[in-house]
């Protein structure tokens, strides 16, 4: 009785050493995968705010193309209107016939000039914060994490 009790606790500590085993084997994994979850969530952090920034970008570039496209308009509605000139006066004119495709590439080079030089104007660190005409650059403000409890701390704007 003393044997077969003395190899059931040989057998209860084997299956409890084996049991202890497998749960440290599976705490491993579970830290491991942990671990890559918030390497993931800062990597998905860093690409929302990438894609945030580029969406400001494309949106204000829109709006600026819209704005040109209406200000290029109003130049075409006010347009000067033909008036006739005697046959002395049209003699002396050189006449050069521009096809709308030459126009439509010395609007697009004026525009793209134009564009150039506003670029070339705007003071800006490529985060959108002006220099105020300075000339010091400022740095762009470090992103800190956020948790879900800081996020509860939030008050809305006034």
């Amino acid at each position: 009785e003393a044997r077969m009790s003395r190899e059931a606790w040989v057998r209860a500590t084997d299956a409890s050493d084996l049991v202890h085993g497998k749960v440290m084997s599976l705490r491993t994994t579970v830290l491991g995968q942990m671990s890559e979850i918030r390497e993931l969530q800062v990597a998905d952090r860093r690409r929302q705010t990438v894609i945030s920034e580029l969406l400001r970008i494309d949106h204000r570039r829109s709006t600026e193309i819209s704005e040109l496209r209406t200000a290029l308009q109003g130049q075409k509605q006010m347009a000067p209107k033909r008036t006739t000139r005697s046959t002395a006066d049209q003699e002396t004119i050189n006449a050069t016939s521009v096809t709308n495709a030459q126009l439509q590439a010395m609007i697009d080079q004026g525009v793209t000039a134009a564009l150039a030089a506003r670029d070339a104007l705007r003071s800006t660190n490529g985060d959108d914060s002006h220099n105020f005409g300075t000339g010091v650059r400022r740095t762009e403000r470090a992103t800190r994490e956020c948790t879900y409890t800081d996020f509860l701390k939030c008050q809305p704007l006034p």
